[in-house]
């Protein structure tokens, strides 16, 4: 298993990965 703060860290990734997608979109669809 992953540790805790490998979890977090991957976590945090996915997250903010998700986060440019969704920015990206909005800007490109207004």
């Amino acid at each position: 298993m992953l540790s805790p703060a490998c979890m977090l860290i991957h976590c945090y990734f996915f997250t903010t990965i998700i986060a440019l997608y969704s920015y990206k979109f909005m800007m490109v669809v207004p």
